[in-house]
């Protein structure tokens, strides 16, 4: 999985959003599937990841997110998934304070008073959908949209998505992707999670 992160450097998020996202997005292997969709578990596929690329590169770039401000790339990806200023600098600032696992992190934020339960599924399947939308933020924000105006707010809506409205989300986002083999990406993702693995 690390080696296809380190592909997609020159997408429209920065380095830091890439690293990041990796950060949340599980890979659901012992996860038991949900009877309704035959997706896994929400938590399980949002909470197990732990590429060592975090460990190596984790001081360097949250640093760079604090010098870069609001202007972040990683930080607009926090504003999609609705955490306030305050909210985005405890979580940065948790990071890079965490010393053990990933796990520990998530247990960090979880035991913060700053962050509700909403707060943090918010954070994890925003991460999700940004590596679904391939790192490029105007398509993240399509995405958010399209969510807010049809209230999707779990896998499984999203995995509903129609191929018309996924197409739409492209347009609207005048982005580079080519929708056939977005849609093709997004379709084989889903299909991984209902098989049990996220790759």
């Amino acid at each position: 999985m690390s080696s296809s992160i380190l592909t997609i450097a020159g997408g429209a998020l920065t380095r830091l959003a890439i690293v990041i996202a990796v950060l949340v997005i599980g890979c659901g292997n012992t996860a038991s599937p949900d009877p309704s969709s035959g997706l896994p578990s929400q938590n399980d596929v949002l909470e197990e990841c732990g590429p060592t690329i975090l460990k190596r590169l984790r001081v360097e770039l949250l640093q760079e997110a604090f010098r870069a401000g609001d202007s972040s790339a990683f930080r607009e990806m926090l504003n999609v998934s609705g955490l306030d200023d305050t909210q985005q600098k405890t979580f940065l600032q948790l990071y890079v304070n965490n010393s053990g696992s990933l796990e520990d992190f998530w247990a960090a934020l979880e035991a913060d008073s700053s962050f509700k339960e909403d707060d943090l599924y918010e954070v994890r399947l925003t991460l999700f959908l940004a590596r679904l939308a391939e790192y490029r933020l105007s398509v993240l924000q399509q995405i958010a949209r399209l969510r807010q105006a049809e209230n999707l707010t779990t896998l499984r809506d999203i995995s509903m998505i129609s191929r018309d409205k996924w197409r739409q989300v492209l347009a609207d986002s005048h982005t580079d992707l080519e929708p056939d083999s977005f849609i093709r990406s997004v379709d084989k993702t889903f299909d991984d999670l209902r098989a049990g693995g996220c790759k």
